[in-house]
């Protein structure tokens, strides 16, 4: 997935099963950046390996990761 230069991508868990998790925990290349209770989506700006672990009925669940990279050029470039 590009995030721009001035962009964002948002990260979310499917909402049908929001009300059953207890947390969230979202991670970045290995490190914890976020833990939330009832929090389905994450903004990212920053490339990196993304994924979110979450706690349901006291069994954890790993997402697969998402590779976040910087888009540098224009969205309008075209080959010559």
């Amino acid at each position: 997935v590009l995030c721009g230069p001035h962009g964002f991508v948002k990260l979310e868990l499917d909402t049908e099963t929001a009300s059953l998790l207890n947390d969230i925990k979202w991670y970045k290349d290995g490190s914890l950046i976020s833990i939330a209770s009832g929090e389905t989506e994450y903004y990212v700006s920053e490339p990196g390996n993304y994924w979110v672990e979450v706690d349901i009925s006291g069994i954890i669940y790993i997402s697969n990761s998402v590779e976040i990279t910087r888009n540098t050029g224009s969205v309008f470039d075209q080959p010559n």
